[in-house]
């Protein structure tokens, strides 16, 4: 029995993260539902979700570097002139490790879901899932898409945009 090569790439790992984007971002705003035992929040699951896209879009680097799409010292320079790579890092981190030992730029991190509204008849709740980094608060789906839209700019500035947008993206599927 021989051994296969794997040929899953950068453009392969960066289409899962897409995908973790947009299952937390479908789920994002939720709803209440009043229970026997009294309220279901449907959006706790986009948390699962985010944090998977969250774990993704850090490991993207490592992709990119093992793969040689672009080089670490390039890489790095790029993505650290961005907040959020600062905010992904520890998110990431965070959600994998419980804590954060090594540079974070904010080791204590919350994330949550703010509910307001009126629960008297006729009740009405809003929810809306957060994250406050480095004292930001931000709402899940602007965190989200700023650390999506990071990954852009940086694929773009290393030319890699095209071939994982257009080729990969929009591929028919079976």
């Amino acid at each position: 029995m021989s051994a296969e090569r794997w040929s899953y790439d950068w453009a392969d790992h960066f289409q899962a993260m897409e995908r973790w984007k947009t299952k937390a971002l479908e789920c994002s705003d939720g709803e209440v539902r009043r229970t026997l035992e009294g309220f279901s929040i449907s959006s706790v699951e986009s948390f699962d979700y985010a944090y998977a896209f969250f774990i993704w879009a850090h490991s993207l680097r490592d992709w990119l570097i093992q793969t040689r799409a672009i080089e670490k010292k390039k890489l790095d320079e790029k993505l650290n002139r961005y907040e959020e790579w600062k905010m992904v890092k520890d998110l990431s981190n965070r959600v994998k490790h419980q804590r954060i030992t090594r540079n974070p730029t904010d080791a204590e991190w919350i994330a949550g879901i703010k509910v307001t509204g009126n629960v008297k008849p006729p009740m009405s709740l809003e929810l809306e899932p957060y994250v406050q980094h480095s004292g930001k608060y931000m709402r899940l789906k602007e965190c989200i898409l700023s650390i999506w839209n990071m990954w852009i700019e940086v694929l773009d500035s290393a030319d890699l945009t095209n071939r994982t947008k257009v080729e990969k993206a929009h591929a028919p599927t079976d």
